[in-house]
Order: structure tokens, then C-alpha cells, then sequence
């Protein structure tokens, strides 16, 4: 998972990047998802949001949660982005230092997300 979310976030630069971080199965992946993004911010595409949403529900899977990358090296979780915790109990943001990516969790517990690094 941290390798699919890394090339999501690689290829994007020097944009953002998201994704639904997703179950099936047995199985966990990233779902990239269509989005307008700059360099500080990223918003999928609804219409990427409802064909993912039809998407899961053929694959007979759920969504546990986001993914989205900060390029410009925070590892902070914005207001906007504890939005993404509708989406699943979870949300991962890679942030790059140099040329390597890192990882932020954040985990729905009530209104905001605790950071569990």
C-alpha cells in the first residue's frame, strides 16, 4: 500500500494527489482518483467519486478511508482534509522530504483525526 500511494504521489508532482484507500476481499488498495489539483491542493472529481462509489459496490468492497499527498513536505492534517474522513475511518497523507515520501495517519475519532504516525 505505502508503494502504490508513493508512484500516486511521485507521478502527481509537483501536484497533489488523491485516492480512496479501499478493501476487497481480502485485499487493500489505492484507488487513484480524477482531481483538480495544485501544488497545495486537491479536489477529486465528483464524477470520479460517484463512478469509484458504483465501482465499490459491484467489486462487492468498502471504502476504508483517503489518501492524499502533501508535495510540499507537511505532515499536518489541514481542516479541509479531516473533511476526507467522511469518505472511511481512515486517511493517509504522504508528504515528501527531498526526494522521499513519508506518512501521516489519521483515524476518525469523533470530528477530528488522531495522528497515529
Amino acid at each position: 500500500m505505502a508503494e502504490a500511494c508513493r508512484d500516486v504521489a511521485q507521478r502527481s508532482l509537483p501536484n497533489e494527489a488523491c485516492g480512496l484507500l479501499v478493501r476487497e476481499k481480502q485485499d487493500v488498495q489505492l484507488w487513484p482518483l480524477s482531481a483538480t489539483a495544485t501544488a497545495t491542493r486537491v479536489e477529486a472529481l465528483p464524477e470520479a467519486l460517484v463512478r469509484a462509489s458504483y465501482e465499490l459496490v459491484d467489486a462487492g468492497g468498502r471504502s476504508l478511508g483517503t489518501f492524499h499527498s502533501h508535495p510540499d513536505g507537511s505532515a499536518r492534517f489541514s481542516k479541509r482534509d479531516e473533511g476526507l474522513l467522511a469518505w472511511g475511518e481512515w486517511h493517509v497523507v504522504a508528504y515528501r522530504i527531498g526526494s522521499s515520501w513519508s506518512f501521516t495517519f489519521g483515524r476518525r475519532s469523533g470530528a477530528t483525526p488522531e495522528k497515529t504516525s
